[in-house]
């Protein structure tokens, strides 16, 4: 049954991601920075929630946000910032990991302040 609830939360996630991602248009490094940092922020918030259903947790913690964000386009897209213009990859990659780091942070408190 875990399995199963993975798999349709992955799919929530994903279809989320690759919808933000045309949003943002050809501009894609800013829909997998959105991605990236509300990924970062929703799965500390919800680190605090006391799931009844273990299942449940794991589908969404690990299926959805677990296929919303994505690493390896990140790195993907710093790669190829990096190579075309230095300064944007650097602050990519800066905004990202900074950010990541405090809205993680900020998901946390949120979540306790919520559910604790």
């Amino acid at each position: 049954m875990k399995y199963l609830y993975v798999a349709l939360f992955a799919f929530v996630g994903a279809t989320l991601r690759y919808s933000l991602t045309l949003l943002a248009g050809d501009i894609s490094y800013i829909g997998t920075l959105a991605v990236n940092l509300a990924g970062s922020f929703f799965l500390a918030f919800l680190a605090s929630y006391p799931f009844k259903d273990q299942n449940l947790k794991i589908g969404v913690t690990s299926g959805m946000l677990g296929s919303f964000t994505t690493f390896s386009t990140f790195s993907a897209d710093s790669i190829h910032l990096l190579e075309a213009q230095p300064t944007a990859g650097i602050v990519y990659i800066t905004i990202t990991m900074a950010g990541g780091l405090f809205l993680s942070y900020t998901g946390l408190k949120s979540g306790r302040s919520v559910f604790c």
